[in-house]
Parts: structure tokens; sequence; C-alpha cells
């Protein structure tokens, strides 16, 4: 059996005063089974635009999903809004580490009733990548499947909205074909993060040291540095970043997409991690995840 997780999102969406406004529950869901064909248990978890989640609400749907999976569930479905997806998707990578069963993350960018919704067609895709050798947590939307902490939202209006700076793990065509390799075999045990005040800071030629002192102080627990190019930080901010490094774990990430970080290159990547940075290779959304969950 398969159990669909909703929480809101586009996919859900109706007309409402100010604009589109997630409207799931249980009579709604049994509708869009029927019009994909599909049959699921399913739980109207929360009802959110995907702006307005939190990390307590990632902590509540972790908690369905491992409920889910010990009340026998073959696979897990959650319909999500597309805007914070990927945080949602690599916090729940740390927080269902080691489960033996695919737990699919899917929304859409328009409506499920609006004229050429991309939603049922994301919503059956996903009812059919359960059982193709995905395990763990990905995500699922146009034609392909992400690993859960290896994406990123890059579109706004575009059916296939998230990219991954790494490998996918699946590709969505006439079938659906799994490319991750053999899962290897660890108990699984729901996490729940150690740290929750995290912060990322996003470098401008105009960011301050006073910016970084006040994320240290905002965000003790851990910031996420996204630094230009391989990883570069200015020369300016050099002092800043060595102290907030003796304050908390500095992580030294790029604003770049694709390609990854690589601070032994330049000076300027050089000096932030002899300052105390931690050079990453991963997206912001993983970081970030990471960091709560002393993965790092």
């Amino acid at each position: 059996m398969i159990t669909l997780i909703a929480t809101g999102g586009t996919i859900s969406c109706t007309p409402a005063e100010g604009g589109l406004s997630p409207a799931a529950d249980s009579t709604q869901l049994t509708r869009f089974l029927t019009a994909v064909q599909r049959d699921a248990d399913v739980l109207p978890l929360m009802n959110k635009d995907s702006t307005d989640i939190t990390a307590d609400d990632m902590a509540l749907i972790a908690r369905a999903a491992a409920d889910a999976y010990e009340n026998g569930a073959d696979g897990i479905i959650i319909t999500h809004g597309t805007d914070t997806m990927a945080y949602t998707a690599a916090y729940l990578t740390c927080a269902l580490d080691g489960i033996p069963i695919p737990v699919i993350l899917t929304g859409s960018q328009l409506p499920f009733d609006a004229p050429d919704s991309d939603a049922p067609a994301n919503l059956r895709n996903a009812f059919d990548a359960i059982g193709k050798g995905f395990t763990g947590v990905h995500i699922l939307f146009g034609d392909k499947v992400l690993y859960g902490d290896r994406a990123t939202k890059a579109h706004t209006r575009d059916v296939c909205a998230f990219v991954s700076p790494k490998e996918i793990s699946g590709t969505v065509g006439e079938d659906i074909i799994c490319m991750c390799p053999p899962p290897t075999e660890k108990p699984f045990t729901l996490r729940v993060p150690a740290r929750t005040k995290v912060g990322a800071v996003r470098l401008t030629p105009y960011t301050t040291e006073d910016e970084l002192y006040n994320a240290a102080r905002l965000c003790p627990d851990g910031i996420v540095i996204e630094g230009f190019g391989l990883g570069g930080v200015p020369s300016r901010l050099i002092e800043a970043v060595s102290r907030i490094s003796r304050e908390c774990t500095v992580l030294l990430n790029t604003q770049c997409l694709f390609d990854g970080v690589d601070a032994g290159v330049y000076a300027v990547g050089s000096a932030a991690v002899k300052a105390g940075a931690k050079p990453v290779d991963m997206t912001t959304e993983a970081a970030l995840a990471r960091l709560m969950f002393l993965m790092i």
C-alpha cells in the first residue's frame, strides 16, 4: 500500500481572496486519486503554501512518513509546494536516513484543476515510481527524479522546476528509470535535529562584517556562507569569518548552481578556509539540513 501525505502547495490550490490558496482535504485527495486512477491511504497532514513551511512542519512530515513506514507502507508520496520543496526534501533525507522504501515528494506549477496542469502527470508518475528501485527521499518533478538532498528550484513557471548540481536519481519518460546504486542496508531510526538556529548568508559586493556578526548572533548553531564562484570570500570579511567560526560552525558554499566549491584555487577561498570556514560540495538546502542534524 502507498501512503499519500498532503501538505498543501499549488497542487491543491483553489482560488481565494487575495490569490490561490491550498485547500487539501480527504475529499480533494480522493478526487485526485480517482483522476489519475491510483489508490492510496490518504493523510491531509497540513494545508500550507510552502512559503510558510517551517522546521516544525518538516518534523511533522518526517514523523508522519516514519509512522506510515512502520504501519506497512510500501512507498510514501508527499505532495508539497515547490518553493521550499528542496528544503523539506533535504531535511527528510536526514530525518529519514536509512528508510528502505521510496519517499517521493512531488507537486506542480499549476493547480490540479487548472487547464494544462502538470499536477496529474506528476502525481501519476510519483505512484508509478514506487517499485522501480528507489529508496530513501527523492523529488519527482517533470522529467526527472532527483535525490532529496541534491535538488534546488531553478524555475518559477517551467514544469521542470528543479535541477540537481550533481547526478540525478532517475528519469521520467515512457517509463520511469531508476539510476540509483543498490541501497546500503542500515537500520532506520527517525532522526530529530540536534540544533535549529541555523541560517545562510549570500555574499554580495556590499556585504559588511556587521552582517556576518549579526548572522552569527542570530544563528549560533551554524551558518552557510554562499561565496562567489569556487568559494571566494572578500578579503575585507576574512577577519569576521575568523571570529564567527570560533563561535559557530561556518560552512562555505557557492552561489553557483553547478560545478561546486574548490576553495583552494584562489587566495580569497584559501584565506576563508584558513580562517575557519569549512568548504562543502552540496546545495545550501542540504548544508542547512546537515548542520541541523549534526551530519557535517
